[in-house]
């Protein structure tokens, strides 16, 4: 894909990438969330006149966002006419535009259900040790059987009050990191890239999606190389999927390989994934306690009814005179009073609540967010911690060792760095690249000395970018490389295979992760052509975070094996790991850099 000339890196946007989670995030994230007129019988695209709520277009009206969108095959649009569909153009929106049509189309996001306060917390008395006990209750009022009536009473709504305030204290937090981690795009605004709120997005907008990134609305593929999208939770494919331009990808999908820019034509729930969130929308799960609960309760329900028929049978059947009954005298209903409080454990549900909420306390100090009560019992229940290690042990915050860099064929550690700027895209705001980018000494005049003809991002297959460019002096174009070591020491024939393979299994042993830098003067040429020579190693370093060690040490008080996922090089974890006394096993994942 083609880069317009880039300036001094002063003009860059040095954004702070934002969470993107799945979260859809689960339940926290949701969903991520032209327009000409025309007329015809089977497409009337209308501008609506008013806001909706949460996305939706007005209500009775077509939009492309809303019947229209269900009947446009977008795919099969040719670009050009899918742009006039959205009145939108390549170079994206002004910012004025996009204001308009977020207060006519509202954001991108689903709608937000606002629960009744009062039925939540009728909903913790509505199961089946709860019924026993109401019904214990109305037989104990009859009996004027005040004192068991008002304790079984105070039970029940203790019980529900406890479980009503940990659900609101979820909610708010739960609301609280849905603001922190609300999912960012890179959208084109009045010419220029900027980051945005994915729930700012609207029909027309132009955006760019690369490696890594979810897809923030229904968009059409615009020109550029092809990506690979991982569609398996919209669909249920198992492998990635090639889209090409002019293609459709789905709100919620995730990309695995390229980058490439294209134009939002449905948002919010009008998405292909916000159609099938709002049909689950309704879908509720219990955890392993409430169906325990559940289990226990319709067992003491059948005992006591059992018993409760058993009693009638001897009051009524064979016992004479028969039993009478009058208002608080009523010696039958005594007994299946009897029967119902001590058939059920009346205290449980009280005291299982209480131990749960101190446990959602413990943890809410430790900043943790417990969205489930019965989620405690679930977490105690744990034997395996796998930990992922960049960012989690350790600060990921990268820095280079400048005192270690290994040169190659002749050049210096000044060209490692050099050459490893020019490879890096400082607009995807990729921690390795701004890293590299920042530690290059010359990064203010970088781009004003060369000019970017075409970049082709990290993927998991090629483990490496290559950025072709343009000396803006001589006019020669050649191309740089950075990536996975092994990766870019294949690229060149003529170095010391051996010599590499050794230094970095050295930086590897001394905790450093390392970066190959190439470089090729033949620009011109196909990539697959193009004479690689190494210009040599990068090593970069993460430190642990402080905590780690006492966090594992805790852990395995508590009998829980720790676990470190990584896709580093095997012996690159193991020095931190023995700074941090944490387990030497890991996993290695190999299709990541």
């Amino acid at each position: 894909m083609s880069a317009p000339q880039r300036k001094s890196s002063g003009n860059v946007e040095a954004a702070k990438p934002a969470a993107s989670t799945a979260i859809n995030m689960g339940a926290i994230a949701g969903s991520n969330e032209s327009i000409t007129q025309k007329t015809s019988n089977d497409d009337l695209l209308q501008v609506p006149t008013q806001r909706p709520s949460a996305g939706a277009p007005a209500t009775g009206e077509q939009s492309t966002t809303g019947v229209a969108a269900d009947r446009i095959k977008w795919a099969e649009i040719p670009i050009d006419d899918a742009l006039a569909r959205l009145t939108a153009v390549r170079t994206g929106l002004s910012q004025k535009e996009a204001d308009e049509r977020l207060i006519k189309y509202g954001p991108n996001k689903l709608e937000e259900t606002v629960r009744n306060p009062f039925k939540i917390f009728m909903g913790f008395m509505w199961n089946p040790l709860s019924w026993c006990m109401e019904i214990a209750a109305i037989m104990a009022l009859l009996l004027y059987d005040f004192p068991d009536f008002g304790l079984i009473l105070f039970l029940l709504l203790l019980n529900a009050t406890i479980g009503y305030v940990e659900d609101a204290q979820a909610g708010n937090a739960v609301a609280a990191l849905m603001g922190q981690l609300a999912p960012q795009s890179k959208a084109k605004r009045d010419g220029e890239w900027v980051n945005i709120p994915a729930s700012d997005l609207v029909p027309g907008d132009v955006v760019r999606i690369r490696l890594g990134d979810v897809v923030p609305a229904d968009v059409k593929l615009l020109e550029g190389d092809e990506v690979k999208i991982d569609q398996a939770s919209l669909t249920g494919e198992s492998l990635p999927v090639t889209k090409r331009q002019g293609d459709e990808a789905y709100s919620g999908s995730i990309v695995k390989q390229g980058e490439i820019e294209a134009v939002v034509h449905s948002t919010g729930i009008h998405t292909f994934f916000g159609q099938a969130a709002n049909l689950i929308d309704q879908t509720e799960s219990s955890g392993h306690l409430q169906q325990v609960l559940t289990t226990v309760g319709n067992f003491c329900i059948i005992s006591i009814t059992l018993w409760v028929v058993i009693e009638l049978a001897e009051q009524f059947g064979h016992r004479d005179p028969k039993p009478t009954c009058v208002w608080g005298d009523c010696g039958t209903l005594n007994n299946i009073l009897v029967l119902i409080v001590g058939g059920i454990p009346v205290a449980m549900p009280t005291v299982l609540s209480v131990t749960m909420a101190i446990g959602a306390q413990q943890l809410a100090r430790k900043d943790a967010i417990v969205t489930r009560l019965t989620a405690v019992e679930e977490l105690a229940g744990m034997e395996i911690l796998c930990s992922d290690k960049t960012g989690t042990l350790t600060l990921n915050k990268l820095s280079v060792d400048k005192t270690n860099l290994v040169p190659y064929n002749g050049h210096t550690a000044k060209d490692i760095m050099y050459d490893g700027a020019l490879a890096a895209r400082l607009e995807n705001n990729e921690p390795i690249d701004v890293c590299i980018h920042e530690s290059c000494d010359e990064r203010d005049e970088l781009w004003e000395k060369h000019t970017l003809l075409h970049y082709t991002p990290f993927d998991p297959v090629t483990k490496k970018t290559v950025a072709k460019i343009k000396d803006n002096a001589t006019g020669k174009v050649f191309r740089t490389a950075k990536g996975a070591p092994q990766v870019i020491l294949a690229l060149d024939p003529n170095v010391d295979k051996a010599a590499v393979d050794d230094k970095i299994l050295e930086f590897a042993n001394r905790g450093y992760r390392a970066l190959g830098v190439a470089r090729s003067e033949d620009g011109e040429c196909a990539l697959a052509d193009c004479k690689w020579e190494m210009v040599g190693l990068i090593p970069l370093f993460d430190p642990p975070r402080h905590d780690t060690a006492e966090t594992i040490r805790r852990a395995n008080a508590l009998a829980i094996d720790a676990k470190m996922i990584t896709v580093d090089q095997p012996a690159t974890p193991k020095r931190p790991a023995h700074h941090r006394r944490h387990p030497t096993t890991h996993h290695h994942n190999p299709s990541y850099h």
